[in-house]
């Protein structure tokens, strides 16, 4: 048996001893070449390759705590999800794994809400066990002040944060992996206006940056095709699928309008039951168009929703490629990610996909 395997079968860790004995060097020189630490007396390459291969042929993994005592890095990255129901926080943890995994650092998560504030997150920050923050949910009223503290004592400790989409106040997270949201939603009315609708009602939410870029993208759209802009059209609320409900109803009620389009997908499926009950049939009296591609939930509506695609699993690798930027020092590029029209039968379109 091997000497890195306990009689269980269960292998344990191998020691610096170990491999320091297996070189033929001192446990001092061995710890400088694994950890690549300077040192004021040269060791040849021939050393270097003699640990190198003991280590490899030993299975010899750094531990996390004495990989950071070396280079005084956590090689961790805290994700911090709100108080907010996110959904599609697998797919950005996959992309966050997949960027970071390959560069030797690992993730932690803890939440954030009202209730229970900031003590998880205080506890690893302030313990140094992250080196850098990614920010996941949508900032509410009761978690906006938490999120500015949680901002302040990032900065103290020197920690870089970054936000996964564009919901955080922008004086305190200024570095955000952000989509298109504003020539999605122009993409988006612009498709409605090439069915022939002139009368596009607009469902939106207040308070997140996000949705006031989508609005942007409406009203672009609208003139460029010299649309007059109605605002009896456009209804603001809050992300409240009971809110969504009760609002297209009223609106249904009180205009008269061809198309919807709806500023995220989580609001557009009581829309769509709203209109059902208001008596318009979708597509046939009202088009409908969501945004973010909620794929598990808007191919099974009836109809199938038209929506805008959020590119989830490639914002987590865009988000965790510009926090190692941050943490590593260097320059980092703006980017945005793009976005595309995910064409389905509630728009009026009859050759029509289900993905």
């Amino acid at each position: 048996m091997r000497s890195t395997e306990l009689a269980t079968g269960k292998r344990r860790r191998v020691t610096l001893v170990e491999i320091a004995s297996a070189a033929q060097v001192s446990k001092s020189t061995a710890s400088l070449v694994l950890n690549s630490r300077p040192n004021v007396i040269p060791i040849s390459e021939s050393t270097k390759r003699r640990v190198l291969d003991a280590a490899a042929k030993l299975g010899y993994r750094p531990s996390a705590a004495a990989k950071a005592l070396a280079t005084g890095r956590s090689h961790t990255a805290l994700i911090v999800s709100l108080d907010f129901w996110d959904e599609h926080l697998f797919l950005r943890l996959k992309g966050i794994e997949a960027h970071l995994v390959p560069l030797g650092y690992s993730t932690r998560i803890c939440t954030l809400d009202a209730p229970v504030g900031l003590r998880a997150f205080s506890e690893i920050l302030h313990s140094g066990q992250a080196d850098g923050v990614l920010l996941s949910g949508a900032t509410m009223p009761d978690t906006q002040p938490l999120v500015r503290s949680l901002c302040q004592q990032a900065s103290a400790e020197g920690v870089p944060v970054v936000g996964m989409s564009n919901s955080f106040p922008p004086d305190c997270v200024q570095y955000v992996a952000d989509i298109a949201n504003r020539s999605g939603a122009d993409e988006a009315v612009s498709h409605l206006i090439g069915h022939g609708h002139r009368r596009i009602a607009f469902l939106s939410v207040s308070g997140q940056a996000w949705a006031e870029e989508r609005q942007r993208g409406y009203l672009e759209a609208l003139e460029r095709a010299d649309i007059p802009v109605d605002p009896n059209l456009i209804v603001t609320g809050h992300l409240s699928q009971g809110w969504a409900y009760e609002a297209t109803q009223l609106l249904a009620q009180a205009q008269d309008f061809t198309a919807m389009f709806v500023v995220v997908d989580r609001l557009a499926i009581p829309a769509l039951s709203a209109l059902k009950a208001a008596g318009r049939r979708v597509p046939e009296d009202c088009a409908l168009i969501g945004f973010d591609n909620d794929y598990t939930v808007m191919r099974f509506t009836d109809p199938p929703v038209t929506t805008v695609e959020n590119p989830y699993y490639d914002t987590g690798k865009l988000a965790a490629a510009m926090l190692v930027d941050l943490i590593e020092d260097r320059p980092m590029d703006d980017f945005t990610l793009p976005v595309h029209l995910v064409i389905r039968r509630s728009c009026g379109c009859t050759d029509a996909s289900q993905t």
